[in-house]
């Protein structure tokens, strides 16, 4: 009977244990398969990491890019509101021209016809 027992004890213990084994085997599997999941996510991680730092330097260059055409743009205004100015005097310069040339001819004119009766009181002898 201690033979049978033992027999059977042995028996009950081998399967035991091979249910151990393929608990063992399972939750090794899952283990690598935690693993693997983790690895993945740690590339994708450093993915995503390198994405944002890219993103950051190209978000860097354009930011610098903007500044650079502000500046431009602000010295392009600069220099038109200055060529407004010049034009705005040119303007006001060519108006004062104008009304010179308008009193020249006009003393020319007056400056004529006293010539002109200087000239016929010579010929006329009153003079």
């Amino acid at each position: 009977m201690e033979a049978s027992l033992s027999g059977e004890l042995n028996v009950e213990l081998g399967r035991a244990m091979l249910e151990l084994e393929e608990q063992n085997e399972l939750l090794r599997r899952e283990q690598d398969a935690a693993t693997a999941e983790e690895s993945a996510s740690g590339r994708e991680l450093e993915m995503h990491v390198l994405m944002v730092q890219e993103m950051t330097e190209q978000i860097s260059t354009m930011q610098a890019r903007i500044n650079e055409m502000e500046l431009a743009k602000s010295e392009r205004d600069d220099e038109v509101e200055q060529l407004r100015n010049e034009v705005e005097m040119a303007q006001q310069d060519h108006v004062g021209a104008k009304s010179e040339i308008a009193r020249l001819l006009h003393n020319l004119a007056e400056f004529e016809i006293a010539r002109k009766e200087d000239l016929e009181k010579v010929n006329s002898g009153k003079f």
